[in-house]
């Protein structure tokens, strides 16, 4: 395993140990080694204030892939789940200047997914394009 991978598996497991635990669907044989061997797209960014049900983000690393012509967007307005999507956009405002992890790539089985680690918590996203990230469930 190179070290680049190393580092990379390292800072994805303090993320992801460093926050609080969340209930959840977990499933214990799906670590973040998994999560980063499916992941085509994998970046560190910073969300600017929600406005208009979307946030922007500013890249601050790309761990992943190729870094994207324009920096994601999240929509916060939540589809068939707008109680959902309310309460992430809150979750997003009261970080304030704490680092998001974005990552998009294959699920466990093997479909295109995406999710965002914000405030100790991981949420599904849906991107088909990573330019527009929108918060399912």
């Amino acid at each position: 395993m190179s070290m680049r991978m190393r580092q990379l598996l390292m800072s994805v497991a303090i993320v992801v140990l460093a926050g609080p635990r969340a209930m959840g669907r977990i499933n214990a044989n799906f670590t973040p080694i998994d999560l980063l061997t499916g992941a085509d797209l994998v970046l560190i960014v910073k969300l600017k204030p929600v406005v208009k049900n979307k946030a922007q983000t500013i890249i601050q690393r790309v761990l992943v892939g190729e870094k994207p012509a324009e920096a994601p967007v999240i929509d916060v307005s939540g589809g068939s789940r707008p109680e959902h999507a309310k309460a992430v956009a809150k979750m997003m405002a009261a970080i304030g200047n704490q680092d998001v992890l974005l990552v998009a790539g294959k699920n466990e089985q093997g479909d295109e997914a995406a999710w965002m680690h914000v405030a100790g918590k991981w949420v599904d996203i849906y991107t088909e394009d990573n330019k527009l990230w929108e918060v399912e469930q």
